[in-house]
């Protein structure tokens, strides 16, 4: 999938639950800005952290594969 498909994703979901980047990062433990370069596209997430975030947000299966 396209990287900036991911990227516009996941910012849409993350607002959709009304969830800060800085909410995100604490509750996936991942690094300070790490969200803010994941939704600008300047780095593509691993797989793990694609998980760890669809987690977070408590993304259902259609919406995973949304």
């Amino acid at each position: 999938m396209n990287p900036t498909i991911i990227s516009t994703r996941i910012k849409y979901f993350r607002k959709l639950r009304n969830i800060s980047q800085l909410e995100l990062e604490i509750i996936i433990g991942a690094s300070s800005g790490s969200i803010c370069r994941i939704e600008s596209g300047k780095v593509n997430p691993t797989k793990e952290t694609l998980f760890a975030i669809a987690r977070a947000l408590n993304l259902n299966n259609t919406e995973t594969a949304y």
